[in-house]
């Protein structure tokens, strides 16, 4: 099926998974996928050649348009208790404000508790992709504690940007 007419383009998701077609497939057949084959690397860009030197305050982020379904309110929770403790730290979330929930507090009333309670985040609604990266980049941790989503984009944004992501394990 991958020869077919029909299939005219395979993303593969690195050299070595693009290779991999050739070692599996071998002689004609490797070429004729290797011709339709492109390493595909979504939005998030080139990897950082090196890593970054971590001191504080700790810079945190929290890149999701759902922040009730991503776990922004553990985030929240979290940078509450590491500032009890003594910890500098330094959080921006970046939210949707556009998607409404009958259930569950809106973003503008999770952005308002968070600045008043912890006084150092920054919120911002939704962002650029270009701003969003940027903002990865500047941060030493990107958190995740997503309680449905098993890996999201931004988790690889953050590795190639030398950023270390925290995410649940579901």
């Amino acid at each position: 099926r991958l020869l077919s007419p029909r299939c005219r383009r395979l993303l593969a998701w690195s050299e070595q998974a693009r290779s991999w077609l050739e070692v599996m497939h071998g002689g004609e057949v490797a070429r004729a996928l290797a011709a339709k084959t492109e390493i595909f690397t979504g939005s998030t860009g080139p990897p950082v050649a090196e890593a970054k030197r971590h001191a504080l305050p700790l810079r945190v982020a929290f890149v999701g348009g759902e922040l009730h379904r991503k776990g922004g309110l553990a985030v929240l929770r979290a940078a509450r208790r590491l500032s009890a403790d003594g910890v500098p730290v330094e959080l921006t979330l970046v939210g949707d404000p556009r998607r409404p929930t009958d259930v569950l507090p809106s973003w503008e009333r999770y952005r308002d508790e968070a600045v008043s309670l912890l006084g150092h985040v920054t919120a911002l609604d939704r962002v650029t992709p270009e701003a969003a990266r940027a903002l990865i980049a500047r941060s030493h941790v990107l958190v995740l504690p997503s309680l449905q989503e098993t890996l999201g984009w931004v988790t690889l944004e953050a590795m190639q940007r030398a950023t270390v992501p925290l995410v649940s394990g579901i």
